[in-house]
């Protein structure tokens, strides 16, 4: 486990608290059983997607290296990722969203693609859409982050359950709070 979180460039210290924030062993004690390990759904050069099935837990982790990705990446990458959660049957519930490091600019275009061939088909292919919780960390960048919100505007439904948070140990303890 602690190979993934290094291999990530993700901070222990935040994951430490997640972890506790899910009422698992902490990691740093590297006593995670299995059912805890996430499964890898998309792992690119861009960003990288895991679902974990004990907590319905989706995360998305943005790279620097998202500037050079392409709208054609953009579209193969998140197509990939959908049609493994329709083939796996995946059970989200929670989605974690960092994005702080996502340096891509969504056009207007691929907004409206975003919402018709993901958005769209995500919550239709989840058994509990009604309660589905978004954080999402933003970018520092204002650009890439204009598109971001934009994005998750364009699709009204996921506008209820999302929140925006800068700081990543804030959206993490709101995304499992109990409610």
């Amino acid at each position: 486990m602690v190979l993934w979180l290094v291999r990530h460039n993700v901070a222990l210290s935040n994951h430490k608290t997640f972890s506790k924030a899910i009422n698992v062993y902490p990691l740093a004690e590297n006593l995670l059983t299995i059912q805890t390990m996430p499964i890898p759904i998309v792992e690119s050069d861009y960003f990288s997607i895991y679902f974990t099935e004990e907590f319905k837990l989706f995360e998305q982790f943005w790279y620097a290296s998202s500037q050079q990705m392409t709208e054609a990446d953009y579209k193969r990458l998140h197509y990939a990722w959908v049609q493994k959660l329709i083939e796996n049957k995946y059970n989200i519930q929670y989605f974690y969203l960092d994005n702080r490091a996502n340096h891509f600019v969504i056009s207007k275009e691929l907004q409206q693609w975003h919402a018709q061939h993901i958005a769209i088909p995500v919550l239709n292919h989840l058994p509990n859409p009604d309660k589905v919780k978004v954080a999402m960390v933003v970018s520092e960048d204002f650009v890439s982050q204009l598109s971001i919100e934009h994005t998750v505007n364009t699709h009204q439904d996921f506008n209820q359950v999302t929140y925006y948070f800068t700081n990543p140990k804030e959206a993490q303890n709101w995304l499992l709070k109990q409610d």
